[in-house]
This record gives C-alpha cells, sequence and structure tokens, in this order.
C-alpha cells in the first residue's frame, strides 16, 4: 500500500529532549551525589506515543498500516534536529504542515528527569523552549480537506491546547474518534472543552481526580446546583466489601462525563501502576423528571461477572437537579473492564510507561478483532508498558514489530493466549483503595 492510502493516526502534543540522570538514591536537600548513569533521549507525551504507535503497528497482529503523523513544534537548534532525525528513524511521518521548526536560533523544550534506582521513582524538571507552540494563525494556513484525509484518530496530549481542540471540533464533525491524554490540570479552559470532545479519555489515577473535583464544583456554582450525596455502595456476594468500593470510585470520571454532559459511549481508560489499569464506559443514561420532592440518594451498585474481577456491572442511582432546577433522578449504567500487569518486570525507568501504555492501547482499540475486547487491549498495553520499564528513558525500550510477533504471536489468538500467561489480574488492595485520590 502507498504511503498515501496509509490510513492515519494524528497525533497533537509535546515533543522534546529528556536528560536522564540515573543516581543511586534521591539526594536529600544540600546533598551532593553522583549519577550512576547519563542519557539523552527523545521525550515528549505525543511523541513517545507517536513512537510506540509506529514502532508496533508493523508487527503481524496489525494487518492493517497506519501511518503515525506527528503534529508539534520543536526549535531551530541541535536539540531540534537531533529529536526529527530519531523520529524519522522510528518511521513517525513529519510531513504534516503541523509539524513546526520555530524561529531561527529558537530552542527545544527539554526535561531534566532524576531517576532513583532505589525508590522506582523519578522527579522530572521541564525547561520550556523558546520555540513556542503551534498557533491558529499556524491552523488558519492549514487545509483541513488536506490534514484530515484518511485519519483514522486523532490523539492529542493536551499541549499546543488551542489548536488541539480545534482539531478535536473538526474530528468530531468528521466522525473521527478522539482520545485525550489528560495528564493534569492545565488552568485552560480549552482544556475543559476537549474533555467534552474526547471520545477516550486516558489518564493515571493520580492526575485527574483533582482536576474534575475543580471542575464539578465550578460548574455546580455557575448552575446552582448542589453538590451530591456522599455515594453508598452495595454489591453482589462475589466480591468484597473494599473491591466494590474500588470499581465504585474506579466509575468516578465517568460519572463526572454522566452529570454534565449526558455522554452515553465515552471510554475512560485509567492506569493504576502496579495494580493495573481500568475501562470503564457509559452505556445507558436515564433521566426521570418527577414532579414531587425526590429524597436525596447517591447509590452505587456493583455486580461482577467472573471470579476474577475483570468485568464488571456498575449502576449509579442519584438525585440531581437539572438546569431548569427540576429535581431529576438519574439512573446511569457503566460497563467496566481490568487487567493487571506484566509479570516478573524488571524497573530500570517509570519514565514514559503511561505514553507507551496509550499507544498500544489506542492501536488495540484501532484493531477490527480488538475493539470490542477492553481486557485485551489493556492486557496488550500492559505488555507493552512492562517492557518499556526495563530501559532508560522513554522509547528505548518499546517493543519493536518483531518483538511483538515472537513473544506474542502473529494472530489474535496467539496474542490472547501469550498475554494470559504473562499479564496478571488487577491487584484489588484495601489499602490502597482508601488512601485513593
Amino acid at each position: 500500500m502507498s504511503t498515501n492510502n496509509k490510513k492515519v493516526i494524528l497525533v497533537i502534543g509535546a515533543c522534546g529532549m529528556d536528560r536522564l540522570l540515573s543516581v543511586s538514591h534521591y539526594p536529600s536537600p544540600d546533598a551532593k551525589v553522583r549519577t550512576t548513569v547519563y542519557h539523552e533521549v527523545g521525550g515528549g507525551n505525543a511523541a513517545n506515543t507517536a513512537t510506540a504507535m509506529a514502532r508496533l503497528s508493523r508487527a503481524a497482529i496489525f494487518p492493517e498500516s497506519y501511518r503515525i503523523q506527528l503534529c508539534t513544534k520543536v526549535g531551530d537548534d541541535y536539540v531540534g534536529r537531533q529529536i526529527m532525525a530519531d523520529l524519522e528513524a522510528e518511521g513517525v511521518d513529519l510531513s504534516s504542515p503541523l509539524f513546526r521548526v520555530g524561529n531561527e536560533g529558537s530552542t527545544t523544550a527539554f526535561t531534566t528527569i532524576v531517576v532513583s534506582e532505589e525508590e522506582h521513582t523519578r522527579t522530572c524538571i521541564h525547561t520550556p523552549g523558546t520555540c513556542g507552540e503551534l498557533t491558529l494563525e499556524d491552523l488558519q494556513r492549514v487545509d483541513r480537506n488536506d490534514l484530515f484525509q484518511n485519519v483514522a484518530l486523532l490523539h492529542t496530549d493536551a499541549r499546543h491546547t488551542d489548536v488541539a481542540l480545534e482539531l478535536a471540533r473538526e474530528a468530531q464533525k468528521r466522525g473521527i474518534p478522539v482520545s485525550l491524554d489528560v495528564e493534569k490540570d492545565r488552568n485552560s479552559k480549552a482544556l475543559d472543552a476537549l474533555l467534552d470532545v474526547a471520545s477516550i479519555v486516558l489518564t493515571n489515577a493520580d492526575q485527574l481526580e483533582d482536576y474534575l473535583s475543580k471542575l464539578t464544583r465550578e460548574l455546580e456554582e455557575s448552575r446552582e446546583r448542589s453538590p451530591l450525596m456522599p455515594v453508598s455502595v452495595c454489591h453482589n456476594d462475589q466480591i468484597k466489601e473494599a473491591d466494590a468500593q474500588l470499581l465504585a470510585h474506579l466509575i468516578r470520571p465517568s460519572a463526572f462525563f454522566t452529570r454534565w454532559y449526558n455522554q452515553i459511549g465515552k471510554e475512560v481508560v485509567i492506569t493504576r501502576g502496579s495494580q493495573g489499569s481500568a475501562f470503564i464506559r457509559c452505556d445507558s443514561i436515564q433521566i426521570e423528571e418527577e414532579n414531587k420532592q425526590i429524597m436525596p440518594v447517591n447509590e452505587v451498585s456493583v455486580s461482577v461477572f467472573d471470579n476474577g474481577l475483570t468485568r464488571a456491572s456498575v449502576k449509579q442511582v442519584l438525585s440531581d437537579v437539572n438546569d431548569e432546577k427540576e429535581d431529576v433522578l438519574c439512573t446511569a449504567r457503566y460497563h467496566l473492564e481490568t487487567a493487571g500487569i506484566l509479570s516478573n518486570v524488571e524497573i530500570v525507568d517509570t519514565t514514559g510507561a503511561g505514553d507507551a501504555f496509550f499507544g498500544a492501547y489506542l492501536l488495540a482499540k484501532l484493531h477490527s478483532q480488538m475493539r470490542h475486547k477492553p481486557r485485551l487491549a489493556l492486557s496488550f498495553a500492559s505488555w507493552v508498558a512492562g517492557r518499556k520499564l526495563g530501559g532508560p528513558g522513554a522509547r528505548t525500550a518499546i517493543p519493536r514489530a518483531h518483538e511483538v510477533d515472537e513473544e506474542l504471536g502473529e494472530d489474535i489468538e496467539q496474542m490472547q493466549r501469550s498475554l494470559q500467561l504473562c499479564v496478571g489480574g488487577f491487584q484489588f488492595d484495601s489499602r490502597r483503595t482508601m488512601n485513593a485520590p
């Protein structure tokens, strides 16, 4: 298939250089320590995800070939040129009119990352470049029909936020799915709007809760609606109380989109570190308007489909007030699936593990035989992220196509059997559940 006829995954977001300083343990204030290893490698959430997609999409398991096209901005410096060379070597397409080089003499962003070998943690210190971000003026010069030709998915990490929002709205008009990696609250109305437009929201467990809580307070104030009752959780006999509490906790981002946007079918994927990952989708919303006052209620019912707790149905019934100040009773049903992490993982560096996970998950969701199998997509993404942990930086250890073929197989059945052997189940931990944000 010629390059021009391939389906395109359009990725917009951060691209930079990561300077990794590994130390035996994290230094205390005023301490002087030596690095054990130093690396300079490409970074930036979107660029990392694009690299993962470019490598993985050449595996035999993906019969449909994709062109991974990156939209971002780098500086007119050695770092920018090195980044471009590395991305092109990986097969990432930089031909988009929204891949731009800054003005003469401008610099590229870089991040200094201190990796603690003892604690298996990292601390990131970001230095913005002078090249700036993509602007709406840049977008105005682009033919949108050309830009979206053959595009199967638009993915954004919320950088270049104004342009990302315009592209997301354009993709939505064209029926193209939009995935959003929400790393943190960026105090941006454009990001608030992106949350609404995105059909797939990808996030870490620690990153989204505070952001959505803030948005909830703002929306309740602007729409003059009272906070909801505290959640009460009930469950069937197949699940422990603490595990039911965790599953109820996992639907909270989806419940936000249900309450404020009435969004059915929106997918939320949450990574929870060593516990594993979860997929949540709202399948139905029923709103009943009552002429009489409704007794306050906010009840979550959890039913599991198997002993491994890999699939669950979650129903939430809550009383609320709509924008017309009428009492309503809302019943929402959620489909939830979970997966664990790769067994026997060697952790060298956690940098970019989430980016690799998201790239693998999104590729799987585009696969005709995996798009309706969330747990298989989660397990594949967990395998990729687990393999990434074995090398320094965000990209060095992302599996290549031949490794996918050799270790997982070349068809869906082989891959499913292989993943069942090496990816465990979600780790339910009541202590972590109660401390989770």
